[in-house]
């Protein structure tokens, strides 16, 4: 083991004790909550995208590296995060490649894009979309932590593709998850001591648990709402002991309750300090564009996002009304301004499409037709 640059196996008797940090309960709930908030927001986004965008598959399989980096641009997500999604999003029957009906005809293209089901997903409430997505990652028969890497024939690793395959991953992911499970409640881990501790438990599975791929299931677990500070989450611990329904309660809890309103600045900036309610996030989306996302995500409304508003069939009272109504703080004048700007000067000019046209030097014959 040592020549091949593994850790060794078990040197004693007495398991090591993989705990490097110790906090509150609490505390590593609410950071697994907000990793899962996060990530159930970059799955709808992405889920978005690919509704209006498929990506096309590669004959070999998988997303290849140009399909991927202009997709990773327009959801905003790095590309290795992204690998992630992509696995689980597939791996939850949310997306699936198929063979879309393009003009002309091209049997040699497969896209991936949205299935019927991931509409009913976008429905859930937000815990249950969680179960789905963590239940999803306990059994991908895949590693997305070796996406972007090359393997042993210098290809790189892509997501989607066969070559991330591994019958082994959903054991070590259970495996990691009971030496959590067996810890005192918001005691931490690393990928060293955890890896340590996974050999010593399975010292033949030790080229498997080795701190690298360890240090993916971490990061993972993390990226789920599965633990929070090196810690196993409560909502977890309760989907390991007593399954779906009970651990969808208990996210239920964790996770903060949707809000209805929203901050906006004098700068047209609009800050958002909490989940938004999803019929008011879609609203927002209309007439603000997205700067920043995270825990507080901000949106900022200007001249071309406004216009985009009313193209879509809104009104500039409106828009007034929406703010009035979501807005915990006074709506700046320079909003109202810029509304009815847009407003007055929208539709003045319209670009359409002429299929045929009518040519006749005769005015008499013109007016008879």
């Amino acid at each position: 083991q040592v020549l091949r640059g593994e850790t060794p196996g078990p040197v004693g008797l007495t398991p090591p004790d993989p705990v490097i940090s110790v906090c509150d309960a609490g505390d590593a709930d609410a950071s697994a909550a907000g990793a899962a908030a996060e990530l159930l927001r970059e799955v709808e986004v992405l889920l978005d995208t690919l509704s209006a965008t498929p990506v096309p598959e590669l004959r070999s399989g998988g997303l290849g590296v140009r399909e991927a980096r202009r997709l990773s641009k327009s959801t905003g997500v790095d590309e290795q995060r992204l690998g992630l999604l992509l696995e689980l999003t597939a791996a939850a029957g949310l997306i699936a490649s198929g063979m879309p009906d393009p003009e002309p005809p091209d049997a040699a293209s497969t896209y991936w894009a949205p299935t019927v089901a991931a509409d009913r997903f976008l429905e859930a409430t937000a815990a249950q979309r969680w179960s789905q997505l963590a239940l999803a990652w306990l059994d991908l028969p895949a590693r997305p932590g070796l996406i972007g890497q090359r393997g042993p024939d210098g290809k790189i690793y892509a997501a989607l593709s066969d070559s991330l395959y591994s019958s082994a991953a959903p054991l070590d992911r259970r495996l990691l998850l009971e030496l959590l499970a067996g810890l005192p409640e918001g005691a931490g881990v690393d990928a060293a001591s955890a890896s340590t501790a996974l050999v010593w438990q399975r010292p033949r599975w030790s080229a498997r648990l080795q701190p690298q791929p360890v240090g993916h299931l971490l990061d993972e677990a993390h990226a789920l709402g599965l633990t929070g500070r090196g810690a196993l989450s409560r909502p977890a611990a309760v989907l390991l002991r007593d399954g779906p329904q009970a651990a969808v309660e208990a996210m239920g809890r964790t996770l903060p309750a949707p809000i209805d309103h929203f901050l906006v600045q004098a700068d047209l900036t609009v800050v958002v300090p909490g989940p938004l309610d999803r019929e008011l996030a879609g609203e927002l989306a209309a007439v603000a564009t997205l700067e920043s996302a995270g825990a507080a995500m901000v949106y900022r409304v200007g001249e071309r996002s406004v216009r985009r508003a009313l193209d879509s069939g809104r009104t500039a009272q409106a828009l007034h009304q929406f703010f009035g109504k979501h807005s915990k703080t006074p709506v700046p004048q320079g909003l109202s301004y810029l509304i009815d700007d847009v407003a007055r000067r929208h539709g003045q000019l319209r670009v359409g499409v002429a299929a045929s046209f009518v040519r006749c030097d005769d005015p008499t014959l013109l007016a008879h037709a």
